[in-house]
């Protein structure tokens, strides 16, 4: 029993070297080096978390000065008054 330990962590150690030289110990030790700020897929991902966010700022500020202007056609009477006197329509006792 203790053989067939001694070989099962010997094919585990022969094991572990592989993955740390290998495809995936390539890929993770990339991941974990500490040179992930290099890759264009981080920048990437920023950019578009930032262009979302403009976005979403610019169309908040069109909304809000859309809602703050007042409906086309409400005018007061006092704008309709004005408008009356420029054109000649009423005189300034009316």
């Amino acid at each position: 029993m203790e053989e067939m330990i001694e070989q099962c962590t010997q094919m585990m150690n022969g094991m572990s070297g592989m993955m740390g030289s290998g495809m995936m110990g390539g890929m993770m030790g990339g991941m974990t080096s500490g040179a992930w700020w290099v890759s264009p897929w981080y920048w990437l991902g920023w950019v578009w978390l930032l262009t979302v966010l403009t976005l979403i700022v610019i169309a908040l500020i069109w909304a809000i000065r859309r809602v703050g202007r007042s409906a086309p056609g409400t005018e007061t009477p006092l704008d309709i008054l004005k408008r009356r006197f420029a054109r000649g329509e009423i005189t300034p006792d009316q």
